[in-house]
């Protein structure tokens, strides 16, 4: 049976994609064949869509070889919000598509890490929103917390809306990469202390990570 995670975030900017790849990698490591699937992306190059980072590390972290078009079936060159590009390029975001391809990548692998674009609210048209297909679907959800000022405030948000989905939150990951003064472990105590759901992963500042072994930054029980 396929493991499907849909990885959302605080905001746009969050990390969502290191914690995507950090998962595949785990997953990967525990014997899982883990791929990524980012069902829509924005600011896709129209000549080269590998340049797009978010669907070079999702291909690179992946355990098969995919093509750009296989982890996401749904890109825009425009990068802003994908029911604006969807508005200028005159080509409506089909939720049909999105569902073909997730089950493409279900005939090959057993264990598929979603990545969402923007947050848990980003719309897909004027009436509906990624979250919708979330829902439909019953994904279970990791919820990426991007550490900056503001962040206790977006990730309770972002965890009363999951709430109110009735959808299974597993977890969330702190992502600490954007944070480099000394209220670091204040902002993690407080969090700790306010989201009813355990931490799954603390993913640091480093160096260079695209080249790294990500894996350890994940708590494996959660995901397994």
């Amino acid at each position: 049976m396929n493991k499907c995670f849909f990885v959302t975030g605080t905001d746009t900017g969050s990390g969502k994609t290191m914690v995507s790849c950090s998962i595949l990698q785990k997953a990967n490591s525990l014997g899982y064949v883990a791929v990524g699937y980012k069902p829509v992306s924005t600011g896709i190059s129209k000549k080269y869509p590998s340049k797009n980072s978010d669907i070079s590390l999702l291909k690179k972290y992946s355990k098969l070889k995919l093509r750009d078009q296989e982890i996401s079936p749904v890109m825009f060159f425009q990068d802003t919000s994908p029911h604006i590009a969807s508005k200028m390029d005159r080509r409506r975001i089909n939720l049909n598509d999105i569902d073909i391809g997730l089950e493409n990548l279900r005939k090959k692998a057993n264990f598929i890490v979603i990545e969402g674009i923007g947050g848990w609210y980003t719309p897909l048209s004027s009436q509906i929103k990624l979250c919708d297909w979330v829902k439909l679907n019953n994904f279970p959800i990791i919820l990426t917390v991007s550490f900056r000022i503001g962040c206790i405030n977006h990730a309770l948000l972002s965890i009363e809306a999951i709430q109110n989905s009735n959808l299974r939150l597993i977890g969330w990951i702190a992502n600490m990469f954007s944070m480099r003064d000394r209220t670091q472990s204040d902002y993690f105590y407080s969090l700790l202390h306010l989201i009813p759901y355990p931490c799954i992963g603390i993913i640091p500042k480093i160096s260079n990570w695209k080249v790294r072994s990500i894996k350890k930054f994940i708590k494996s029980k959660y995901i397994i």
